[in-house]
């Protein structure tokens, strides 16, 4: 317990709460952590950007130690994001340079009555220019009979999905270089400069008008009355 005496008691200072399993509040982290590159400030257009691209996969069987395997699936989905990016922006630009964001998102998978209930959560902070975002829980039923998890997500990780390393992401790495499947790097400028081209306005080609010959009054033939 004596590791967790300054953070037991602390005050959540919450930005968004609805209900038990979505909100957002700012936290103190660890030291080992160091200082972190708050506050900041990001568009929404750029956190939907991210978030909108991240996927996970989850082994046919759940095997410790085993390679994901099987489809890939999109971790949020867009009425997720707009409930969350907001929020996200206001903690970034008041966390300071030792608080991170802890956040949780409740989500509905499949149809109803045939569908689960989801939790994904975790903590997010910026270091070195890169965005950190390391998972609690990534896509866990929730449930009478399931046990999410509420360890430190730096130090435990027990689920069984795997987040997927693709262009501007990229996995930690661990002290024996192995990929840390719960937490993910997103490079920053990687990612703006893939937003800033999406929104670049088309050039549009001007057509020249064609070229008329100036319209020639025509004047009526003058005839002689017929004597």
């Amino acid at each position: 317990l004596l590791g967790f005496k300054f953070t037991l008691f602390e005050k959540r200072k919450y930005l968004w709460k609805e209900g038990e399993y979505n909100y957002l509040y700012l936290e103190s982290v660890p030291k080992k952590l160091g200082t972190l590159e708050h506050p900041q400030e990001l568009s929404l257009e750029l956190l939907r950007e991210i978030l909108l691209a991240i996927e996970y996969q989850r082994p046919w069987v759940n095997i410790p130690f085993t390679k994901p395997k099987g489809k890939q699936y999109q971790l949020f989905l867009p009425e997720e994001i707009e409930k969350l990016i907001p929020h996200l922006v206001e903690g970034f630009k008041q966390a300071n340079s030792s608080q991170w964001l802890n956040f949780s998102v409740r989500c509905q998978r499949g149809k109803l009555f045939i569908g689960a209930e989801r939790i994904t959560d975790g903590v997010a902070f910026i270091k070195e220019g890169k965005l950190n975002l390391v998972f609690r829980n990534i896509a866990e039923k929730l449930g009478v009979d399931e046990n999410l998890n509420t360890s430190n997500p730096l130090k435990y990780y027990p689920g069984s999905a795997y987040l997927v390393e693709k262009e501007g992401f990229s996995l930690k790495r661990n002290k024996r270089s192995k990929p840390i499947s719960n937490w993910l790097v997103v490079d920053l400028k990687w990612w703006e400069k893939k937003l800033a081209s999406s929104q670049k306005p088309e050039e549009k080609i001007k057509e020249k008008p064609e070229e008329t010959a100036p319209s020639q009054e025509v004047k009526p033939e003058q005839t002689k009355p017929v004597k």
